[in-house]
């Protein structure tokens, strides 16, 4: 996962690297073991007390999910209020750790019940927590097997189009982290997600949220991270996307302003990243990303992160993506001047000494790309 491409003719020259991270949230469920041999990540959603695991048996978790099952389907017909107790049930039963899902009752009964609630048209509270259960609860089994993933990617129209956000804004968050956990699985995957029109919305529910015209800036913020994280992880499975995606009115501004404007750091992190994926493509791309003032921008946040912190250890998972998009856009002449300014080499000269061999090896990777630049 970590590692970068070499010249093909063999000189050894460093090319711009790819590279998808580790996620973090208070939900992300990713071991550090794995975390050089992923090149995607999933991330399931785990209830208030991390206690969303009532079975007992692998065969009286299939009864209790029949039963939750039945009981959805029940509330869907005669329209009561206790459709959100029902989804809710079968939510937690799902996302289970000692639940084994029958792939069979998945296909022709669960899941037909959970698109069911997901294309509800009345809106109101009662509604966007019902779907809110229902979209956690595909989020979760979209973070399990292979053929699981395949069977509840046929939510996802019905989940793009929540995006939307008419629901409000942690509804469209929770879609938007069950289509990351699609795309995090299999780049077939992220070939349907994308020819089903998943780019677009993805990018507007980050402009919105960042915007903070809805909800408090906690959820904004976190929709807008889970979002980069979504798209991360879309574009990981089809980089054609990327020109779908800078086209998007005001996308790169609003990507490079997210790295200038102070958020929370996992937010900071994941457009980071998001930024790293597109600069690591086409010259093209990288280049509007430039113009619109992602060179400054990164190297803003590098040193507002050395200048508040007195050790790196603290912030190497967003140190890491930031040195990223230092060397993807060293091959730039656009970007010179602000990736050879004495601020930005004191910053990679730092990192460089860094005792964290990762962070070390990536600082030392930035210094030859910036250092080619300077020969140019």
């Amino acid at each position: 996962m970590g590692s970068r491409k070499h010249d093909v003719n063999g000189s050894g020259a460093f090319s711009k690297s790819l590279h998808l991270a580790q996620r973090r949230s208070e939900h992300a469920i990713i071991s550090k073991d794995y975390r050089e041999t992923l090149l995607r990540s999933k991330r399931m959603r785990l209830g208030p007390c991390q206690q969303d695991a009532p079975c007992t048996s692998e065969e009286a978790g299939k009864q209790d999910l029949r039963k939750a099952t039945c009981d959805l389907v029940s509330a869907i017909k005669q329209k009561t209020i206790l459709l959100t107790q029902a989804a809710r049930q079968v939510r937690i039963i799902v996302s289970g750790g000692q639940c084994t899902i029958d792939a069979n009752h998945l296909r022709d009964t669960l899941l037909p019940a959970l698109i069911r609630v997901l294309l509800l048209r009345q809106g109101g509270r009662e509604t966007a927590e019902a779907v809110l259960e229902v979209a956690w609860a595909i989020t979760n089994l979209a973070a399990g097997q292979h053929d699981i993933v395949k069977t509840v990617l046929l939510s996802a129209p019905a989940l793009i189009a929540h995006l939307s956000g008419w629901l409000g804004l942690q509804v469209a968050e929770q879609c938007a982290w069950a289509l990351g956990n699609m795309a995090g699985d299999d780049s077939a995957l992220c070939n349907t997600l994308a020819a089903n029109g998943a780019v677009i919305p993805l990018a507007r529910l980050l402009l919105r949220a960042t915007s903070r015209h809805e909800g408090t800036a906690a959820d904004c913020e976190s929709a807008a991270a889970t979002a980069a994280w979504a798209l991360s992880n879309l574009l990981w499975g089809d980089p054609s996307q990327v020109g779908h995606l800078i086209e998007v009115p005001q996308f790169p501004k609003g990507l490079v302003s997210l790295l200038e404007e102070e958020h929370d750091a996992w937010l900071h992190t994941e457009a980071a990243w998001l930024l790293a994926f597109i600069c690591g493509g086409a010259d093209t791309h990288m280049h509007t990303m430039v113009k619109h003032g992602a060179a400054n921008a990164v190297v803003k946040r590098l040193c507002c992160i050395l200048t508040q912190d007195g050790a790196l250890e603290g912030s190497i998972a967003l140190l890491t993506p930031l040195l990223r998009c230092l060397g993807n856009m060293g091959t730039s002449k656009v970007a010179a001047k602000s990736l050879l300014s004495e601020q930005s080499m004191a910053v990679v000269r730092r990192c460089a000494g860094s005792e964290i061999g990762a962070l070390q090896g990536e600082a030392q990777w930035v210094t030859a790309m910036l250092s080619k630049l300077a020969q140019t």
